[in-house]
């Protein structure tokens, strides 16, 4: 959703400034694309970024809660170790 918006939103500004006459000119130039930035990517409507912002923080406790549960894991991993007369049964590939 961002990566769509800023993408778009920021070609056409850069060609807005290429187009820009004056200083003021570019600051209103600035000043459309941020709206038009804070608009299409939903951060005006305050019950849609509470509902990211719990979104988010399920995620930030899940990962932490894996985290937490595959450090307190203990892994034994058991290499086979071939005897060397073993090698003679071996088939080169």
């Amino acid at each position: 959703m961002t990566f769509e918006v800023l993408e778009q939103k920021w070609i056409k500004f850069e060609t807005a400034l290429h187009k820009a006459q004056n200083f003021d000119e570019i600051l209103k130039n600035h000043n459309t694309y941020l709206d038009e930035c804070l608009k299409e990517s939903l951060l005006l409507d305050p019950n849609l970024v509470k509902i990211l912002s719990k979104i988010n923080s399920s995620c930030l406790i899940y990962a932490k809660s894996i985290q937490s549960f595959t450090q307190n894991m203990k892994i034994e991993e058991n290499y086979t170790v071939f005897p060397l007369s073993m090698a003679s049964y071996l088939m080169p590939l």
